[in-house]
């Protein structure tokens, strides 16, 4: 053991200081562009305020879409002792911290197959360095390159499983999986269990073969234990994101198949019955030709806004015309893509050495491993190619379970980008072992190099002289040029698109061509194997990691770090701060894009608007159908009380809005209709209804302060409002009857009602199941009503009206996080005590 741990030393040390040098400007509390970690951090603005307050952390913030749970997005308290792991990197920030874990992650799978630990050092390289790898971390797309990193991992602990290393094994794959689920990225947990499934089965088959039938129920049973353990550390968290995809866009919609505009399969809209609509989740399908991109990172044009300096595209820009000024400014952001998604930061590239080393595995692995490599490989490019393979991928969106609540199908590469390093380090060495003749290792050797170079030569060089470089996407680009008097710059646009793919296919020939001789100097024995070691790791640093840098390099650690974004106070939120209301909501119309795009103003204000990538099915129908046309009356029942607008110039505007309904009030009536869509399309006219739900005509406009829509039962929140609102559709109401907010917290809102009447109060707040309400002390229903809001029934009189959001987790649930993350970190000493015990025993026999 502790040779095996002074062997592991040096290279686990070299991981940690590549991955620092690579990440450096960290160290000096610099930071890169963090786009989607800011939108987090501001729409977490009201919950860390109350977190400061209350010592904890409130689980309902009204910051972002009129209110949503803070645990989807900030993930919930966890209980999980292994999450303590991340710890050890608490002085550092998130980009070494990731590098760190891919490094170690791939490091541990190759181990598990028994490989020269300076050898998986260069595999581990390959694979942290992967283009996948560094523009999502470059998005900050964090949890899903963590979830990434020890994907590795969580495989190699079923192989050393597989291969009767069980307390090891189990200990390394449930540590593992119990990271990755706590990274909060399921569709790379998804994928990853894919490959144990495949890898898993594949095993099962092959040791029945070979009438290993103990060895497969002992290995199956603590596979299966190990994944449990993984699971159960993380229940509280995977509970509470159940709950709340039941109740998102992931969950579906329920306006889905009706005829009501942008719902259905084929339209617009982003969900469907159960799920996504199959359309918006396949948009970034990856092009099956342009995964030819895995090895030749410019084949489809490398990024939609690629950095391409004073180089040729340049050049061409000021011959047709462009002032410098201008030429430099384009060519810093080039639309050189062209492939099938609608835009992309960076190519899946990862690496033409490291493609040459698989092509070399393929003639050289001949044991049953190479077989599971290959079919997860091929499962991973026909998931990516999403709608470009119709066959395969629709028939699974319908079908198999839980597909149809991710989107982004090329993130299925996220598996080849395990798969083509792993049997190309494989292929390594195997091919530098005795058991290939030396005869062998030269037309190996040769073949490989045939036909990697041959597929740069067949689809980069030649192939590009028989292609179209324009885009699908490129009619608004094209227009743009022809408004501005521009057309002739299309042309340059397309001669840079094929020179990038032409240049990139000489870049990978050169790379193929130093890792080739690299192995041709070593079978000459011109180089020694720790020499080819070192020679694959720098072959592979170069070729990855200059791509990586152009991505993101030190250059791009612009700003200094800051524990939450910082946002420069405008005029417009310095006149509504100077609100003196407790509650009210705030829709900021933000230039030149979507505002449902945005958190900015969560920063000073509860939003209308926002930004969150899950957000409520029933806030996005609204959003849909209402808000983004800009119903008056809709805002007004949302408690909007201002406008945030912004002039030519740049400079905000406060609009108020005086017809903004409060926080709760008295209706006169609810008119009860049959089916969702009747109660949404209720909220701009009122329409009339004949027997068959057939529309016969339009009664008046809605109107929010009078009355309330509401159907029988909403099942998806729990709500029955025969039972919470009974059957009467008219109601009582005094000249002064009043509801009034008396205190405000976000998990709690207390109210003081006043009417000489039973009455129905309409609140300004979204209904969600956990909210619960209480008058005088005494718990009653809540009911739901114009489509997204609470309601209730209050009796004659005055009242106090509590409702209060409740913890959507559970203490036993928190002990089993607990007591299972216990046990797998006791694993670890009895793996390490029984693995010394047979080294004991192997040395006096």
């Amino acid at each position: 053991m502790k040779d095996k741990l002074r062997s592991l030393g040096l290279p686990i040390l070299l991981c940690l200081l590549i991955s620092a040098f690579y990440t450096l400007p960290t160290f000096r509390g610099k930071i890169h562009s963090q786009s989607d970690v800011n939108q987090g951090l501001l729409s977490m603005t009201e919950a860390k305020k109350y977190e400061n307050q209350d010592g904890k952390l409130p689980y309902w913030t009204n910051s972002i879409f009129s209110g949503m749970p803070t645990t989807l997005i900030i993930g919930r308290p966890s209980d999980n002792l292994i999450a303590k792991f991340n710890l050890i990197f608490t002085k550092t920030l998130y980009p070494y911290r990731i590098m760190v874990v891919n490094m170690i992650g791939f490091m541990i799978l190759l181990l598990a197959f028994k490989v020269n630990p300076w050898l998986a050092l260069g595999g581990s390289v390959a694979y942290s360095f992967a283009t996948y790898s560094i523009s999502s971390i470059e998005a900050a797309h964090y949890t899903k390159c963590l979830a990434m990193g020890v994907m590795p991992a969580i495989l190699g602990g079923l192989i050393m499983i597989l291969n009767r290393n069980y307390l090891w094994g189990v200990f390394t794959m449930a540590f593992s999986l119990s990271l990755q689920i706590y990274y909060f990225h399921y569709q790379i947990t998804f994928y990853t269990l894919i490959i144990l499934l495949v890898f898993g089965l594949f095993y099962a088959f092959y040791q029945l073969r070979q009438k290993a039938v103990t060895h497969v129920l002992i290995g199956g049973l603590l596979a299966v234990g190990a994944g449990a353990l993984g699971v159960g550390t993380n229940i509280v968290k995977l509970k509470s994101t159940s709950d709340y995809s039941s109740q998102s866009m992931r969950g579906g919609s329920a306006l889905a198949g009706t005829q009501q505009q942008g719902a259905g399969e084929n339209s617009g809209n982003e969900v469907s019955g159960e799920g996504l609509n199959m359309k918006y989740a396949f948009d970034w399908s990856y092009g099956i030709t342009e995964s030819i991109s895995l090895f030749i990172p410019g084949y489809a044009g490398r990024s939609s806004n690629e950095n391409l300096g004073e180089g040729s595209f340049y050049d061409g820009l000021t011959d047709a015309g462009m002032d410098r000024a201008n030429a430099k400014s384009w060519a810093s952001g080039a639309p050189m893509y062209f492939g099938d998604m609608p835009f992309t930061s960076g190519p899946v590239y990862i690496g033409a050495a490291v493609f040459l080393l698989f092509i070399l595995g393929l003639f050289v692995v001949k044991d049953a491993v190479r077989w599971p490599i290959l079919i997860t490989l091929a499962i991973s490019l026909f998931l990516a190619w999403g709608r470009h393979f119709p066959l395969l991928n629709e028939w699974l969106f319908e079908n198999l379970p839980y597909y149809n609540k991710f989107r982004t199908p090329m993130m299925a590469l996220t598996i080849a980008q395990v798969m083509i390093p792993l049997l190309g380090i494989l292929g390594v060495q195997r091919w530098l072992s005795d058991d290939v003749k030396m005869a062998d290792k030269w037309e190996q050797l040769k073949k490989t190099g045939i036909v990697a170079g041959g597929a740069v030569l067949l689809f980069g060089l030649i192939g590009s002289f028989a292609r179209d470089f324009e885009a699908a996407r490129d009619g608004e680009l094209l227009e743009n040029l022809r408004r501005n008097g521009a057309e002739s710059l299309y042309q340059v646009i397309l001669d840079g698109r094929a020179g990038l793919v032409r240049s990139d296919s000489l870049r990978s020939l050169l790379f193929m061509a130093l890792m080739f001789g690299a192995l041709w100097m070593w079978m000459k024995g011109r180089l020694k194997q720790a020499g080819l070691y070192a020679a694959i790791l720098v072959v592979a640093f170069l070729d990855l990691g200059t791509l990586a840098w152009h991505y993101l390099g030190w250059d791009d650690y612009k700003f200094k770090y800051r524990t939450e974004p910082l946002i420069e106070m405008t005029q417009a939120d310095e006149q509504i701060m100077k609100d003196a209301d407790p509650h009210y909501r705030v829709f900021e119309l933000t230039p030149d894009r979507d505002p449902f795009s945005s958190n900015r103003g969560a920063k000073y204000h509860k939003l209308i608007n926002g930004y969150h990538p899950a957000k409520l099915s029933l806030y996005q129908d609204l959003i849909l159908n209402h808000l983004g046309k800009n119903n008056e009356k809709v805002l007004d029942m949302l408690n909007c009380k201002y406008f945030i607008g912004y002039d030519k110039s740049g400079g905000t505007m406060a609009q108020r809005r005086q017809t903004a309904l409060g926080n709760a009030w008295f209706v006169d009536s609810i008119a009860w209709v049959a089916n969702p869509k009747q109660e949404i399309d209720a909220l701009a006219n009122f329409p009339q209804y004949d027997s068959t739900g057939m529309m016969t005509g339009i009664v008046g406009g809605f109107e929010p302060a009078r009355y309330a829509v509401a159907q029988p039962s909403w099942p998806e929140t729990e709500t029955d409002n025969h039972v919470a609102l009974g059957k009467q559709s008219q109601y009582q109401r005094d000249s002064i009857a009043t509801v009034k907010l008396t205190s405000y917290h976000p998990d709690k809102l207390q109210y003081s009602s006043s009417n000489s009447h039973e009455g129905i109060v309409v609140f300004s707040e979204l209904a969600y199941p956990g909210w619960k309400a209480s008058i005088d002390g005494k718990e009653v229903p809540l009911g739901r009503v114009n489509y997204v809001l609470r309601a209730l029934k209050v009796p004659a009189g005055q009242h106090q009206i509590v409702m209060e959001y409740t913890d959507p987790g559970g203490s036993s649930l928190g002990k089993l996080e607990l007591a299972g993350s216990a046990l797998i970190l006791l694993l670890l000493p009895a793996a390490w005590l029984y693995g010394r015990r047979r080294k004991e025993e192997e040395n006096n026999a």
